[in-house]
C-alpha cells in the first residue's frame, strides 16, 4: 500500500507555534513528530497530539514531519482520516488527509511534512 503524502508550506509569526494531530473514524493510530533530519521525536503518542513546537522565528527553514500509522480497528468502516491543525501564523491552517485499506484490519501509513517560512516568504 501507498503512504498518502503531503508536503506543505505554513507562515509562522514571531509567537508560539503548536501542532495537533487527530486520527478520527474511530480508528487507531500511533503518531511521530520530529524535524526533518532529526533521530528523536518530539512527540509519540497514539491518536491525539497537542505539541507547542516553539517560537515562529526559531522554526523558519525547518521541515516538520509527522507520521501517523493508522490501523483499521472499526468494523463499520475501512475509512481513515488524520486531520493536522498549525497554529501561529496569520491563521491557523488545517490539513486532512484520507486514506482507505481493502482489507479489514490492515493499516495504512500517513507522512505529512510542514516547511515553516516567514513573513517575506
Amino acid at each position: 500500500m501507498e503512504p498518502q503524502v503531503i508536503q506543505e508550506e505554513y507562515r509562522v509569526m514571531d509567537g508560539p507555534v503548536g501542532l495537533s494531530v487527530v486520527v478520527g473514524n474511530a480508528q487507531f493510530g500511533l503518531i511521530d513528530v520530529r524535524f526533518l533530519g532529526s533521530q528523536t521525536s518530539l512527540e509519540r503518542k497514539s491518536n491525539v497530539v497537542m505539541l507547542d513546537l516553539g517560537q515562529g522565528g526559531d522554526l523558519i527553514g525547518k521541515t516538520l514531519m509527522v507520521r501517523t500509522i493508522v490501523s483499521d480497528v472499526n468494523p463499520s468502516t475501512n475509512r481513515m482520516i488524520v486531520t493536522h491543525v498549525l497554529s501561529g501564523g496569520p491563521e491557523n491552517e488545517v490539513f486532512t488527509m484520507r486514506g482507505e485499506v481493502e482489507q479489514e484490519n490492515d493499516f495504512l501509513l500517513f507522512r505529512a511534512e510542514f516547511t515553516f517560512t516567514g513573513a517575506g516568504a
